[in-house]
């Protein structure tokens, strides 16, 4: 990864893009996936089949790294630290089976990985390819703002579908 200290213009764009992302992404991810994961008041009286163990374990690490390293951006918080944390939550989003996200919601797979995962892609690629003489114009910023807007039509749909989805996934 060619992600050293935030340079200046990177600093401006970032900031820029960080508000964005915590306003309408990291506060609502937050809020959503921890608050009703962490309440037994939220579980339902069907039983998630054992074989998807895994795959929930890994699919709220990929949603817990995504919210923090929204929270860490909108504290301009180090860059690198930002980009770890997505690695991870895309890392962990490849051990996530399509099986278990359909389980859960047969829209799941499509608003996860195409819009979710990918705009992690795509705003860790704008990280990656940042500039010293990067402005709100260049290709950086421009890969970093597409994946602020998938992440923003995930945020969307998980906001409209959380609860069912937790309930399902953390079923007792």
């Amino acid at each position: 990864m060619n992600i050293g200290k935030p340079r200046k213009a990177t600093k401006q764009i970032l900031t820029t893009i960080a508000g964005l992302i915590i306003i309408l992404v990291g506060i609502a991810v937050s809020q959503f996936v921890f608050g009703h994961i962490s309440s037994p008041l939220h579980f339902n009286s069907h039983k998630l089949p054992s074989n998807y163990a895994d795959n929930r374990s890994n699919f709220t690490a990929s949603m817990k790294d995504y919210a923090d390293s929204s929270d860490i951006a909108n504290s301009h918080g180090d860059v690198n630290q930002v980009a770890n944390l997505i690695s991870s939550s895309i890392a962990s989003s490849n051990k996530v089976s399509d099986d278990f996200l359909n389980y859960l919601d047969p829209q799941l797979k499509d608003e996860y990985r195409n819009k979710l995962i990918r705009g992690e892609q795509l705003f860790l690629d704008g990280l990656n390819a940042n500039t010293p003489t990067d402005t709100i114009d260049s290709p950086s910023a421009k890969l970093q703002t597409q994946g602020i807007q998938l992440e923003n039509e995930w945020t969307n749909w998980w906001n409209s579908h959380h609860e069912a989805l937790t309930n399902k996934a953390f079923a007792n």
